[in-house]
């Protein structure tokens, strides 16, 4: 079945990889309608990250977990980043 098809069928899936800061990929597929909650604690599962602590984004954009593939427009083999809040920290000083 082609991609463009699929995308129609409310059991249709698609591929997603998701990419931690540090390099490491992880491969999923899912629903095309099903919370990005179950994908966010799976990948947050895997390894062993806080779900508070993380960030996912698609497209640059920090998704939520109740939205779904469908509903960002994810098309079947995208990518989303995984990245670890960062708060405080020191800034640079000049002399």
């Amino acid at each position: 079945m082609s991609s463009s098809l699929a995308k129609y069928l409310p059991n249709a899936r698609v591929r997603i990889t998701i990419k931690n800061q540090d390099g490491q990929e992880a491969y999923y597929q899912m629903k095309r309608t099903t919370p990005l909650r179950k994908l966010m604690n799976a990948h947050c599962s895997k390894y062993s990250f806080e779900p508070n602590t993380v960030a996912f984004l698609f497209d640059g954009r920090r998704l939520n977990e109740d939205e779904t593939p469908e509903q960002v427009k994810m098309e079947d083999e995208e990518e989303i980043d995984c990245m670890i809040h960062q708060v405080g920290g020191y800034g640079v000083h000049s002399a």
